[in-house]
């Protein structure tokens, strides 16, 4: 990773204390975490952004309501693969932090998610890694309702979207597998059925989406696919019933 330079203004933006104290000032930090010269670096940055945004639960999601645009412009910037990658990281550092430390800001990182599975057809690798790092992370920090509410939702809207990038497709496709999985898994192991039945009940929208995606995919990816069986539409059925 090399230095850049953000060509948007970092967000004048100061979290306050419910006292007016002026509690973290995030310009600074949003600057470094670009003009970074290690990824490692940037990632550290992007990790005190956070935890600085997520000390004030309560304002949060104001906080992210400033930064949130900041960051999608860097993930579509095409000129500059290192404004991409940080983008990609603060992505990350965001879904890894605040589903835990400021649930009200959820519902904000979900609606973000298809600008990081466009960051999976990115030419960069470390673009690609930081995106699926990102996608990782948020799978394994969100609730049962919010994966079901929030995140089923975005993905069938990104699966929808003709705008959406073929690679990102195969990452929903691949989500939404993964999901399915713990749902059942969860029963298998813990008993619970809130997940396999929420997920059961949108079955009727989602067989279609699944099944339009598979065909949108490009002729080399459909074989490769994670569903062994030629019928992914088939196989998505048989983990619910």
């Amino acid at each position: 990773m090399s230095p850049s330079v953000v060509e948007s203004a970092p967000p004048q933006v100061t979290l306050t204390l419910a006292n007016g104290t002026p509690a973290f000032d995030y310009e600074a930090i949003y600057t470094t975490i670009f003009d970074a010269k290690t990824s490692q670096e940037s990632l550290d940055a992007a990790t005190t952004l956070c935890n600085g945004i997520a000390a004030e639960p309560s304002t949060a999601h104001h906080a992210l309501a400033d930064l949130l645009p900041k960051v999608a412009r860097a993930a579509a910037d095409k000129k500059s693969g290192t404004n991409r990658e940080s983008a990609m990281i603060v992505y990350g550092a965001m879904y890894e932090t605040l589903p835990h430390k400021a649930p009200a800001t959820e519902v904000q990182l979900v609606a973000t998610i298809g600008n990081v599975f466009d960051g999976l057809a990115d030419k960069g690798s470390v673009v690609r890694e930081s995106a699926q790092y990102a996608i990782d992370a948020l799978f394994a920090g969100l609730k049962q309702p919010v994966l079901v509410s929030g995140l089923l939702v975005a993905l069938m809207d990104y699966l929808r979207s003709s705008g959406s990038k073929w690679q990102g497709k195969v990452g929903a496709l691949a989500l939404i597998g993964k999901l399915a999985g713990k749902a059942v898994k969860i029963e298998q192991n813990q008993g619970e059925v809130f997940l396999k039945d929420v997920m059961g009940r949108e079955l009727e929208a989602l067989i279609p989406v699944v099944e339009s995606g598979m065909h949108d995919l490009k002729a080399e990816v459909r074989t490769k696919f994670l569903f062994p069986d030629p019928d992914p539409v088939r196989v998505l059925i048989y983990e619910w019933l």
